[in-house]
């Protein structure tokens, strides 16, 4: 009989220990509601702003320089939209560690604490990798105007080869920057690119000699001659009309002439008179 009575009062307690912990529960669940209502309009209140910021700052306008690169050129994405997506995400995370801590759930919000000290590493990576392509158009566009104006015909497939090693380069800084090791690519890389660059060097200068050799004409032609003046070479005469970077025009008793200016190094030239 003892033993129903202890067992009863064991019952009884247990029941009233429960309702207690739901008793004290529930304010703070009440609390903790009330508090998830106001965060999640602060969090609104913050995307709307941000947004508003990222369209003055006419930010998806480097989408437009970015879709000239043989990445991005097939993929039409706004760069307001990754960062809003970003921002969100952000700020529910913020939400959930509130939440965890305010309910005691310390496990919770201690694995997400540690989860949002890696998202501003990942964030940068990005960062440097968006800014590497916008960097590897700028040199692409400059390497191959300046090829072209030396006329070279493979303008084109010299600054592509350089727009991608700066590619490859800057993603693996980003992958670095985000935390994964790259050791591996690196050493390899390094060899692949230095063969690579030499041979590329080697062909560069090859090929140079060429365009130096133009480049040296231009200058003795301008240094030397002037419109107007009368010159005289292996029985030719005539007055200078033009002058530009691979010949001299001639105005000679029988009619225009073009002289390759590699013509007039090679040989002596009399002149008879300035304008």
């Amino acid at each position: 009989m003892k033993d129903v009575f202890d067992n009863t009062d064991w019952s009884f307690y247990l029941v009233d220990n429960t309702l207690k912990q739901i008793g004290d529960f529930l304010p703070r669940l009440f609390v903790f509601i009330v508090l998830l209502v106001m965060a999640w309009l602060i969090m609104r209140g913050l995307l709307f702003l941000i947004k508003k910021l990222l369209k003055l700052s006419k930010i998806d306008d480097l989408a437009e320089n970015l879709s000239e690169s043989d990445l991005f050129n097939h993929i039409k994405i706004k760069p307001s939209a990754i960062i809003m997506a970003f921002a969100k995400f952000f700020f529910v995370l913020l939400i959930i560690i509130f939440g965890a801590d305010f309910l005691q759930l310390h496990a919770v919000s201690d694995e997400i604490s540690k989860f949002l000290g890696y998202i501003p590493q990942v964030f940068v990576a990005i960062i440097l990798f968006v800014l590497g392509v916008y960097l590897s158009i700028v040199v692409k566009k400059f390497i191959r105007e300046l090829l072209r104006s030396f006329g070279w015909s493979g303008a084109s497939v010299i600054s592509n080869i350089v727009s991608y090693i700066i590619l490859i380069i800057v993603s693996i800084t980003a992958l670095s920057q985000a935390g994964i090791n790259t050791h591996v690519i690196t050493d390899n890389l390094s060899l692949v690119l230095g063969a690579f660059l030499a041979c590329f060097a080697l062909a560069i200068g090859l090929g140079s000699r060429e365009v130096v050799l133009r480049i040296l004409y231009s200058f003795y032609s301008k240094k030397n001659y002037q419109i107007g003046q009368v010159i005289k070479f292996d029985n030719i005469e005539g007055e200078i009309l033009a002058i530009d970077n691979i010949s001299i025009t001639l105005k000679t008793d029988s009619g225009k002439m073009i002289v390759p200016i590699k013509d007039l190094v090679d040989t002596k030239v009399k002149i008879l008179s300035n304008e």
